[in-house]
């Protein structure tokens, strides 16, 4: 033993390299029963990369095949028909593997991942074999989730060639995409779903690694029912979408197993109230991922029975509109605040659901002030055309079904009250009373122009008078009148400062101080030069001046 632990590397990189290249391609089954062979041996040593016989072969065949398949990717089939996946699966397979240091857990993985995307791309036999290996790599990641870890604590593994903390992440994606070429989705049994939830979960509880966001197969797989083609799964994802039973079986079975049971709904929650965490410290981003996860969230997780009291313990609605006033007051993408501003209406509708099945009153988001804040942003994105410039989802349609079942709830609740009015009703007026008119009146200019753009372009979308009518009834409802609410914003503008941080912002203040008047619109008004640069910079008015003028 002593004398493989104290055996050193030849000197010669290069020639080695060459050299192992040069078998891979000559005679795989030799050098994939070497490899096994130096992995048994290593083993009395209780850890393979203290070996330097078994960690030399190791980190010269990373960059073996990679030559190797660089002259010709077709020598991949050559090494799956050899055995080199199932030998390199015997390394993940180890007990001791995970507490290996990244760097040396990541060699296995990426000899995998770029085994299995060139082989996978050329010969429909190695992909079947590769198939076959599917449940055996990803049940046994899966039943050691405990100790799974993405990156090493403390060690800062971003900014090199390779980031090692995502090669689990990279094999993934190299399984998945061997599946699309078959034209077929990975079934639940093979537990690379659920391995893909706790890499997602993992990447936002280790500070060192990158966010891992949702792969597409991991929703279109739902869909199986529809199967066994991939396009035909696809077709029924985007044509019917989440509500038949066939589907709700399918996501049911994947969040009780990989959630509920794997790793229970508040450490899954912690991790999604991190995704919109980092939407807020990522606001000069201009990547959709994070967006795109919370829509994944909300449509196809968090409204499973099991999951939904935690989603309400832990408000994730109300993180949500945090995040969604933060992107909007900023100025991020049209695009961006559509799709997070769609969440947050869906995410209205599982509350409510919750409501119900729990008999949870607090739950009805109507009785909380801050929802006329999703409302307002909701109406503002549409003045400001951001329909047009989304390709998933009508928020035209949805402002209009989720912004009329609240009214209805709150007409409901009057009923029922008599003539005692819900107390709830007078903080949802003074909240409305705040945005409820100058949001009016940017609709009723916009709605011209953008039913114009809606027709030429012949897009798919609710009227947006309908939207407008809407939110007048809205305002009825709660007590406003357009016509008082015009003459009191009137006045209040030419005695309240526009930025949000400013004490006369709240207070009228001294009337008999001129306030200073925005060259651009003429509508908004400041204390002093101070005021105007911030509510400018980061306060909105740069935005909503380009409407105005």
């Amino acid at each position: 033993m002593s004398m493989v632990i104290s055996r050193h590397r030849k000197p010669n990189l290069a020639h080695d390299l060459e050299r192992l290249k040069n078998e891979l391609r000559r005679d795989p089954p030799q050098v994939v029963a070497r490899f096994r062979r130096l992995l048994a041996e290593s083993s009395g040593f209780g850890d393979p990369i203290r070996s330097t016989d078994f960690r030399a072969l190791l980190a010269d065949l990373t960059i073996a095949v990679v030559r190797l398949f660089e002259e010709d990717n077709t020598r991949a089939v050559d090494l799956v028909e050899a055995g080199l996946v199932e030998a390199v699966i015997e390394v993940v397979e180890l007990k001791d593997y995970f507490s290996w240091p990244v760097f040396w857990r990541a060699k296995p993985l990426f000899v995998l991942s770029v085994t299995i995307e060139h082989a996978g791309r050329v010969s429909t036999d190695a992909r079947d074999r590769i198939f076959r290996t599917t449940t055996r790599l990803f049940k046994g990641i899966w039943e050691r989730r405990d100790i799974v870890r993405l990156a090493d604590p403390g060690v800062y593994h971003l900014g090199g060639a390779v980031d090692d903390s995502t090669a689990l992440s990279t094999l993934l994606e190299a399984y998945y995409l061997i599946y699309r070429f078959a034209d077929r989705a990975p079934e639940l049994d093979t537990y690379i779903h659920h391995v893909h939830i706790l890499l997602w979960v993992l990447s936002r509880e280790e500070d060192e690694v990158p966010g891992i966001a949702f792969h597409g197969m991991l929703t279109t797989s739902l869909f199986s029912a529809w199967g066994p083609s991939l396009k035909d799964m696809q077709t029924a994802e985007k044509e019917i979408g989440p509500t038949p039973e066939a589907y709700l079986d399918v996501s049911a079975r994947l969040v009780r197993e990989s959630i509920i049971e794997g790793m229970g709904p508040d450490r899954f929650i912690a991790a999604c109230e991190a995704e919109l965490r980092g939407l807020i410290r990522h606001l000069e981003c201009s990547c959709g991922n994070g967006v795109h996860d919370v829509q994944v969230l909300v449509l196809h997780v968090v409204t499973h029975d099991d999951v939904m009291p935690t989603v309400y313990k832990r408000d994730l609605l109300v993180q949500a509109l945090d995040a969604l006033k933060l992107l909007f007051e900023n100025e991020v993408g049209a695009g961006k605040c559509t799709s997070l501003c769609m969440s947050c209406l869906y995410l209205v509708q599982i509350y409510y659901v919750y409501s119900a099945r729990a008999a949870v009153k607090s739950a009805e988001p109507h009785r909380h002030p801050d929802i006329v804040d999703l409302y307002v942003i909701a109406m503002e994105l549409v003045a400001a055309g951001c329909s047009l410039t989304v390709s998933k989802g009508d928020i035209h349609g949805a402002i209009t079904a989720s912004l009329g079942d609240i009214m209805q709830r709150i007409q409901d609740n009057k009923l029922t009250a008599g003539n005692n009015s819900p107390k709830y009703i007078s903080a949802l007026q003074h909240r409305a009373a705040l945005y409820w008119y100058p949001t009016l009146q940017r609709l009723q200019r916009a709605v011209p122009t953008i039913e114009r753009e809606r027709q030429l372009r012949t897009v798919n979308l609710a009227e947006t008078s309908t939207v407008l009518y809407t939110w007048i009834a809205f305002g009825a409802l709660l007590g406003l009148d357009a016509n008082e609410q015009r003459r009191r914003h009137e006045s209040d503008r030419l005695q309240r400062c526009w930025w949000r941080e400013c004490q006369r912002s709240r207070d009228r203040g001294d009337a008999t101080v001129k306030l200073l008047a925005c060259a651009g619109c003429g509508e908004v008004r400041y204390c002093n030069k101070h005021c105007q640069r911030l509510d400018w910079k980061i306060g909105g008015h740069k935005r909503m001046c380009r409407r105005l003028k």
